[in-house]
């Protein structure tokens, strides 16, 4: 869990779990995990490996990249965390804003 997160860099090793990210802004962040949800974040990159997809509740401003096996993530890290040889779906932000 990352909250109140400004003007840094952040990376995580691959997770089995979920990542939560909230209240960021102007920051730069690569995450591999189940699940990413980020809420109330501003102005900020997520290089990503997420098999579910990020969620996004009141955010603006936010662009999403793909962080894949070899290009900063070690493929045994990934297996570890039970990720390896799943769809990244990195592209496929769930805004749930706009779903109400």
């Amino acid at each position: 869990r990352l909250d109140d997160i400004r003007d840094s860099r952040i990376t995580v090793e691959p997770v089995a779990g979920s990542i939560w990210a909230s209240r960021c802004a102007s920051s730069q962040f690569r995450f591999a995990g189940r699940q990413l949800r980020i809420h109330d974040s501003t102005s900020s990159l997520f290089v990503v490996y997420v098999p579910g997809g990020p969620i996004i509740e009141n955010c603006e401003d936010l662009e999403f990249a793909p962080n894949e096996a070899g290009d900063g993530v070690a493929k045994p890290l990934l297996e570890a965390a039970g990720l390896l040889g799943r769809t990244n779906n990195w592209d496929q932000v769930k805004d749930f804003n706009w779903l109400r």
